[in-house]
């Protein structure tokens, strides 16, 4: 079936995400600088910072996550 790509975002211009494999593109205002992955449960999965519209995500499980920037985020799916 492909990859996941949508995004349920909180504040879209800001943060969106979509996901390509291992690889999230990110876009909005405020997609830049320091993040943290957030798993369903609200459990840390990833830091790190990002001044490219890239971010390589470490091994995980599919599911529903949350990237974040600052107080902005958004939620997408990782399939396998």
């Amino acid at each position: 079936l492909g990859q996941s790509v949508f995004s349920l975002t909180d504040n879209y211009s800001e943060v969106s995400v979509h996901v390509n494999g291992s690889v999230l593109k990110v876009f909005g205002t405020r997609a830049i600088g320091d993040f943290t992955i957030f798993d369903c449960s609200g459990n840390t999965v990833q830091t790190g910072n990002t001044t490219g519209s890239e971010i390589s995500m470490e091994p995980s499980a599919a599911g529903i996550y949350i990237l974040q920037f600052g107080n902005y985020r958004a939620r997408f799916q990782r399939v396998e």
